[in-house]
């Protein structure tokens, strides 16, 4: 693959992100009533709500994603896992990617319910958000909702490496050996931990079950196992690119819809079955999975305004991510309080742009200036799309 940012992979980055904002933007609420007012599709105006758990698309897209690159990177450099000083070095910089603008951003949480909600936390609680551990092998967060799934690429990074840094130094594997054997062992683990969590009483897919660290690692490892193939079988991974490509498709909408039941009166959420709290989160990451090879290999002829604009979004992913809600959430409360009356589809525009703005104005002033100082010359150069 080529050794600059590859477009392709920042176009599903960019999906990903745009998949969650959207989401929490109220595209849905948009769309209904755009179809409402419209009398050949005013019968159609609940058909939107399909838009509705967009931002679970979006997420799954992200661990596949982080998957991919954390694995293509210890493939690359497979110093890292060979010694103390080289896993430390990966360990350092993952640090300084994700890092510094958390705890930025969890301060602002802070303040933002402090302000907006009348919330105060003691610090023994701040600091087990901040060190992601309220969902670990339970959720239980009480503030910074979307933390939820930074926590499973966070674990995923410290675990994943080393356990593959111990197979190779205790078990004398290969690098490419001890990292596929970590990939089925970690996969088998949250599959397996997962349907345990299904029998559970009270089990819904999308809380515990979508948003417990232990339960969703083998999204990742779907990445993880796509970047195994790249390696090792570079002719097969490009030569059927574009029909995986289009399964991967296939397969993602197929999941996506089984969220949904669909009748004569419009679109409601299906029921909340063993299927959607288990093998649903098997077959979401296998989807977007089988996007990345054709992703891997596409780069425009020629750059435009909308090539520019997708890879500034890739860019500005994690700052995204993690200021989405609160920002929306204030925006909210000033409609509410009635210091701002605009209309639906205004204050959707308000809401993107805002968050936008200040993601662009963090990742130019903030994290980049961060996120070079730790880069060093055998750095993979695509920043990971954390969370």
């Amino acid at each position: 693959m080529p050794a600059t940012r590859v477009f392709g992979l920042d176009s599903l980055r960019a999906l990903a992100i745009l998949a969650v904002i959207f989401s929490h933007a109220g595209l849905q609420g948009v769309l209904q009533n755009a179809f409402a007012a419209v009398a050949f599709v005013a019968p159609y105006a609940g058909w939107p709500a399909l838009t509705g758990h967009a931002g679970v698309w979006g997420v799954e897209i992200f661990f596949v994603l982080s998957g991919f690159l954390i694995g293509t990177i210890l493939l690359r450099h497979d110093s890292q896992l060979n010694s103390v000083g080289g896993l430390a070095r990966f360990y350092t910089r993952r640090m300084w990617r994700i890092w510094p603008l958390f705890w930025l951003v969890l301060l602002g949480n802070v303040v933002f319910e402090f302000y907006f909600n009348d919330r105060k936390f003691p610090l023994s609680e701040i600091l087990a958000h901040g060190f992601l551990i309220r969902n670990f092998s339970q959720i239980s967060l009480s503030f910074f909702p979307e933390s939820w799934s930074l926590a499973v690429e966070e674990w995923f990074y410290v675990f994943f490496p080393a356990v593959t840094f111990l197979l190779i130094r205790f078990a004398k594997m290969k690098v490419s050996t001890a990292l596929l054997l970590s990939v089925v062992a970690f996969y088998t683990f949250s599959l397996v931990m997962r349907i345990q969590g299904a029998m559970t009483p009270g089990a819904q897919w999308t809380g515990g079950q979508r948003c417990t660290v232990i339960f969703r690692w083998d999204s990742i490892m779907s990445g993880v196992a796509v970047a195994w193939c790249a390696h090792n079988y570079p002719e097969i991974f490009r030569r059927y690119a574009k029909p995986a490509f289009w399964l991967g498709v296939a397969v993602s909408l197929g999941i996506y819809l089984s969220i949904w039941s669909f009748s004569a009166a419009g679109v409601s959420e299906a029921p909340d079955t063993f299927f959607a709290k288990t093998f649903r989160f098997t077959l979401f990451p296998l989807g977007f999975a089988l996007l990345l090879p054709a992703a891997s290999f596409y780069q425009p002829e020629r750059e435009n305004f909308a090539h520019q604009t997708i890879r500034n979004l890739a860019k500005w992913s994690y700052s995204l991510y993690l200021i989405n809600w609160p920002l929306f959430q204030i925006i909210s409360r000033l409609e509410q309080r009635g210091i701002l009356a605009l209309s639906p589809a205004l204050m959707f525009t308000l809401k993107i742009t805002v968050v936008v703005v200040i993601s662009a104005l963090l990742y130019r002033y903030y994290e980049s200036p961060l996120t070079r100082r730790r880069r060093s010359a055998d750095d993979d150069p695509q920043p990971a799309p954390a969370l």
